[in-house]
């Protein structure tokens, strides 16, 4: 079994809809974000060679944005792991917008 943090990454301008979920096995999620901002620079860097392709927390880092470990959990496989955070961004949800 694996251990995985699940960071909420959020736009602070409207945090109770655009927000995202991102899976980690970084025991330190400010890690997590500072190696996902490093590889956000190298990818608008024109010049450099970088080959990754765009991941979806990166459209916060030019927004006001905050984040915070929301959960963390063992699994066997990274497709559990990504099951559970399809019921956190769920559950996130509603406990963000009550009807």
């Amino acid at each position: 079994m694996r251990k995985y943090n699940f960071i909420k990454i959020s736009n602070n301008n409207n945090a109770s809809l655009d927000f995202m979920i991102d899976i980690t096995t970084m025991n330190d999620t400010r890690l997590r974000i500072s190696t996902l901002k490093s590889q956000y620079k190298k990818y608008l860097d024109k010049n450099d060679n970088y080959t990754c392709n765009f991941k979806d927390a990166w459209r916060y880092f030019d927004l006001d944005y905050s984040f915070y470990c929301i959960d963390t959990k063992f699994f066997d496989t990274y497709e559990q792991a990504k099951e559970h955070r399809l019921d956190l961004m769920d559950l996130e949800y509603e406990r963000m917008n009550p009807s």
